[in-house]
């Protein structure tokens, strides 16, 4: 169904809705601007409900108030505003103030871009995930054990948290956790195929929209780069190779 039409401007008078038999359905008249338009409606509660919105508007332009039609409910109204008013507490926008408006447009804007941090599965949904296609490659019975011992060991500890905030730092020292480079190498690697799945490698899941920002993934240097000085891991890079 389409946008019921409306009609803004100055809204001067507004006739009670009436049922038409020859028609079957529901209308009333409304004058804005000099000009008289009609509103239909097959259902008599809706042709009600726009009566009164056209009603309340004509008294509003009555007291010099000029109210503009929108497809938002009064719910959405209520959290527009609120957005508004946390802009202006902090300083950034001024509610009377139109051209500092865009503020809250570039608020939204910044929020879309980033919205992969917030819309992120947690650690341990994603790693229930990441088990079952593992599992359906038909990986030897040590390889998964051996996910599944580091896995639930990053769920002990990060589970409930949303699999986006696994940055560098925290996946170094989890990888750290273990003395010797030969586990922290096996450890570096189990996690890297993890996170890289989290980032969309292969993951029929995520339906186009990875978990985690390939550019922003913590673990998405080259095992090559995995080098160990006394005792304490080093890092090169975190681009995707």
């Amino acid at each position: 169904m389409g946008r019921r039409k409306t009609y803004d401007g100055v809204i001067e008078r507004v006739t009670e809705p009436a049922f038409s038999k020859k028609y079957n359905w529901w209308s009333f008249s409304v004058k804005h601007d000099g000009k008289w338009n009609s509103v239909t409606s097959r259902d008599e509660q809706t042709a009600q409900n726009q009566y009164q919105i056209y009603v309340r508007r004509s008294k509003a332009n009555e007291c010099g108030i000029n109210l503009v039609s929108t497809p938002l409910t009064e719910q959405q109204l209520q959290m527009a505003q609120l957005a508004f008013n946390r802009l202006d507490t902090v300083g950034h926008l001024k509610i009377d103030d139109d051209k500092t408006a865009k503020v809250l447009i570039e608020s939204v804007d910044f929020f879309i871009k980033n919205y992969t941090d917030y819309a992120a599965p947690t650690v341990n949904e994603c790693v229930g995930l990441f088990l079952e296609k593992q599992q359906s490659r038909n990986l030897s019975e040590a390889t998964l054990n051996d996910y599944k011992y580091l896995l639930n060991e990053l769920m002990e500890e990060f589970g409930e948290e949303r699999v986006s905030y696994l940055n560098a730092k925290r996946c170094k020292k989890f990888i750290e956790k273990r003395e010797g480079d030969s586990q922290r190498r096996a450890r570096f690697i189990y996690l890297k195929a993890f996170m890289e799945f989290c980032a969309g490698k292969k993951n029929i899941y995520c339906e186009d929209t990875p978990w985690l920002k390939r550019n922003l993934s913590p673990l998405t240097f080259n095992p090559i780069c995995y080098t160990s000085n006394d005792n304490s891991l080093t890092i090169c890079r975190c681009e995707y190779t």
